[in-house]
């Protein structure tokens, strides 16, 4: 939805499995990285009160964080 493909999550947890979070060898991971970091850029994060609603869940007041570099 965002255009984010792969986080580094830097640990193997059980919490982080259930979401779908796997090992990759080093190799693989340096791979992807290297196309990511030339791919464009896919902008600033954002709160979206949908991620709320998807969850069944009421958001928070605030419906967006600040832009980057502000405040």
């Amino acid at each position: 939805r965002r255009g984010i493909d792969w986080i580094d999550c830097q640990q193997n947890t059980a919490h982080l499995a259930s979401l779908g979070a796997a090992e990759v060898p080093r190799a693989e991971f340096v791979r992807h990285l290297e196309q990511a970091c030339a791919a464009p850029a896919v902008g600033d994060w954002f709160y979206d009160p949908q991620d709320w609603l998807l969850l069944g869940l009421k958001p928070p007041e605030q419906a967006r964080a600040p832009a980057h570099g502000a405040g």
